[in-house]
C-alpha cells in the first residue's frame, strides 16, 4: 500500500508492476492520470476508483492475478510468480 499523495514512490511502483504483469499501456496511463485517495490498483490495473471495494471482490481479483501467466512461446514451462 502506498499513500496516493506520494507520487515519488507510487509512479515507479505502478510502472514496474504494469510492466511485470503486462498491463495494457492505455490502462496504465488511465490509472496514473486518475489516481484518487479511494483507489485500488493491482499489478498496474484499476480494480476500483472513487469507492472501496468489498473485501470479497478484492480477494477475488488478487487471487485471479496470482494465477501464473501462460508460458511465452519457446519457453520450457509456465512463468513463476514474481
Amino acid at each position: 500500500m502506498v499513500d496516493p499523495r506520494n507520487y515519488v514512490s507510487l509512479v515507479p511502483m505502478v510502472l514496474r508492476d504494469a510492466w511485470r504483469h503486462r498491463a495494457p499501456p492505455a490502462e496504465v496511463l488511465r490509472a496514473l492520470l486518475g489516481i484518487t485517495v479511494e483507489m485500488v490498483l493491482v499489478n498496474g490495473r484499476i480494480v476500483a476508483r472513487n469507492r472501496w471495494p468489498e473485501p470479497a471482490e478484492l480477494f477475488e481479483t488478487v487471487d485471479r492475478e496470482l494465477v501464473p501467466a501462460p508460458a511465452p512461446a519457446g519457453s520450457d514451462g509456465p512463468r513463476a510468480p514474481e
